[in-house]
């Protein structure tokens, strides 16, 4: 059985977004699929070492696993992912980022980390990144420059925002393409 885990950004919380969504829609074209999202402690506030105490206690991750991270959780899954050194099937990051953002100080423990990015890609055999054009949270170009760096797949929408509830995005089709895509290859 594939396991899929959901980590949420700074200020979410597991039933903000898409998320909810994703979970039914996953139940409901791959009942063989579980969906965990995890509740990150302090959303507001986050630090780095809680949450990834958070991950070493909540994820149990096989070479079946598949990954999501929502902007503050990409960095946070990559992260866990170089600390533990387990092979996973796929990693979808929407949003991510692995740079200082200027208006986003307080997140700069989160990004203060020389990742490994030739680990992470042996680790990791599908690797996507979804991203909008007009996130005015995260630039496109650190989105896009992370995927370089984990020589990712790139997905680009137009209008999606920071892909926020408040910005109307409340159910994300193309992280269920890209989730079933990863679950339909060996």
């Amino acid at each position: 059985m594939t396991h899929i885990y959901l980590v949420h950004g700074y200020t979410a919380s597991i039933d903000s977004h898409w998320f909810p969504w994703l979970e039914r829609s996953l139940a409901r074209e791959f009942p063989q699929v579980t969906l965990t999202r995890i509740a990150m402690p302090n959303s507001n506030a986050p630090e780095v070492e809680r949450w990834l105490g958070t991950l070493n206690q909540q994820l149990n991750c096989d070479p079946s696993t598949i990954l999501i991270g929502h902007s503050l959780g990409c960095i946070t899954l990559l992260r866990y992912l170089a600390q533990s050194g387990s092979p996973i099937k796929g990693l979808l990051l929407v949003s991510g980022f692995a740079a200082s953002v200027a208006h986003l100080k307080e997140l700069d423990p989160f990004v203060d980390v020389e990742l490994p990015y030739m680990q992470l890609q042996k680790q990791i055999p599908h690797r996507v990144m979804l991203l909008s054009d007009n996130d005015d949270v995260i630039p496109p170009s650190y989105s896009e420059q992370l995927a370089r760096d984990l020589r990712m797949k790139q997905v680009k929408v137009k209008g999606y925002g920071h892909f926020v509830a408040r910005e109307g995005v409340t159910s994300l089709p193309q992280a269920l393409q890209v989730i079933s895509d990863i679950l339909h290859t060996d």
